[in-house]
């Protein structure tokens, strides 16, 4: 896929691009006091005027869940000022932590 990618806004005027955005972070998981996994979460924010977004977002949605994230694909809304779908996939994954003993 050949979609530009941007972090957090595009201020560019484009028929077709994704926009992406850190939404949570937290750890989880704890023993001995300390989290065993470090919980984060995105958004993902496909924008496509002209045409129907659901195949270009379902194959997003696949390429993530096949990076090992979990996936939710949310709502198509329309933006009337762009003239654009905009859809809303979220995505979260978890990292293990290392914790060094200080025995």
């Amino acid at each position: 896929m050949k979609i530009p990618i941007f972090t957090d806004v595009c201020e560019e005027n484009l028929d077709e691009y994704i926009v992406f955005n850190y939404s949570d972070e937290y750890p989880d998981a704890f023993s001995d006091d300390y989290p065993e996994y470090d919980i984060v979460s995105l958004q993902v924010h496909y924008y496509l005027r002209g045409r129907n977004p659901h195949t270009v977002r379902d194959k997003i949605g696949k390429l993530l869940y096949n990076a090992g994230f979990e996936v939710s694909l949310g709502p198509i809304l329309y933006e009337a000022d762009t003239n654009m779908r905009h859809c809303v996939i979220e995505i979260q994954t978890d990292e293990p932590l290392d914790y060094e003993s200080e025995d």
